[in-house]
Formats: structure tokens, sequence, C-alpha cells
């Protein structure tokens, strides 16, 4: 896409993470069932799960032929621990922080990257906080809302 003569897509303008959870659909099927000594037709409903996945999303653009964007979207096969894509760092220099911080923030591993490490999060965090089943951890009786009721006051009056 970047050395295609007729697209020349030379600015990665943005790079995003999306988590997808599972999702279960519903349809409707005819089957023969046998009704009152008779055979029929009847309706039935059906559900089928689709598992939910990881996606990092690239906006493209032709500065040169000033066109764009060319949304590119790639999915992982599942949301599992260490999902991998491969890195577009190699091709678009401005998807390296990007593709470092979806990597801190939704656990993708981007093969090829050439400096994939924590950008935003401690290096001691161990979760991803972005994707949609993560659940805060209390630390030190604290939580986000405040004060656990287990955590002891701290008087600041001397």
């Amino acid at each position: 896409l970047r050395d295609d003569p007729e697209l020349r897509l030379d600015f990665c303008s943005n790079v995003t993470g999306v988590d997808w959870l599972d999702r279960t659909i519903k349809k409707t099927v005819k089957v023969k069932q046998v009704v009152d000594g008779v055979e029929k037709e009847v309706d039935e409903t059906r559900q089928e799960v689709i598992p939910g996945y990881l996606e990092a999303v690239y906006h493209l653009y032709s500065i040169a032929r000033k066109h764009g964007p060319v949304i590119i979207r790639m999915r992982t096969t599942d949301r599992a621990a260490e999902t991998r894509l491969p890195s577009l760092t190699p091709l678009w220099r401005s998807a390296e922080f990007q593709e470092r911080e979806i990597f801190d923030l939704y656990g993708i591993y981007f093969e090829g990257h050439p400096d994939l490490r924590r950008i935003l999060m401690w290096d001691e965090f161990e979760d991803y906080p972005m994707r949609k089943d993560y659940r805060e951890r209390k630390r030190n009786g604290i939580t986000r809302h405040g004060r656990s009721s287990t955590a002891r006051k701290i008087s600041l009056n001397r």
C-alpha cells in the first residue's frame, strides 16, 4: 500500500485498539417436527455464540496523492492472553508509539515491532485496563472510588 504507485499511502495518521466481546446471535430456522401425529415445518430459534476478538485499526493517507483514509482492520483470532498481530511500524514509523499504547492497554503483541514495551502503565502492572473484562484490584485498601471499609482512617489534623 505504501509503495503502490497509484495509492502511495505514505502517512499513518492514527492506530487504535478495539475489544470486541463474545456475542450471541439468535437465528430462526425451519425444522420438521411431528405435531399431533402430522409432520410439519415449524420455526425454531437457535443461538449461536460468536467469539470475541481484539482488533487494531489503522488510518492511512496519501499526502502525495491527496487521498484517504484507507482503513485497515487487523483482527486477532480470539481474546486470549499474548495474542499477536504483525507490526506495521516497519512500513509507517508513525505507528510505533501507537502500537506500544495498544500493547500496553489491550495486550496485543505486535510481531516485528522495534521497541515493544509499556508506554503508559508501569512495568509491574499485570493487566490490560482497556479490555472490557478488566476489573480493578484493590491496592492498600483503596479502590478507585475511595477508601474501602477495611482501610484505616488516617487523621491529617495534629
